[in-house]
């Protein structure tokens, strides 16, 4: 999502555990300015505004290596 957004624009991510909040935040921030983060029953929304131009190293592949490292999901499936 965010390889896709505009600089400056306005994002959100929600329906985050609390648990993973820290992770994902500190990925983001990479990403991203003026993060906050919002928490209700468990749950946590992490906002901000995408920085000012667009980052080279999301392009192409890059973008699904940062999902997976988000996700923790294996670069490979097995079978």
């Amino acid at each position: 999502i965010i390889a896709f957004a505009n600089p400056g624009a306005e994002l959100a991510s929600q329906a985050i555990l609390s648990e993973q909040v820290q992770r994902i935040t500190e990925l983001y921030s990479r990403y991203l300015d003026d993060i906050s983060v919002s928490k209700l029953d468990g749950w946590s929304c992490i906002e901000g505004t995408r920085k000012g131009s667009r980052c080279q190293d999301l392009a192409g592949g890059r973008a699904v290596e940062f999902a997976r490292r988000i996700t923790k999901e294996p670069a490979h499936a097995e079978g």
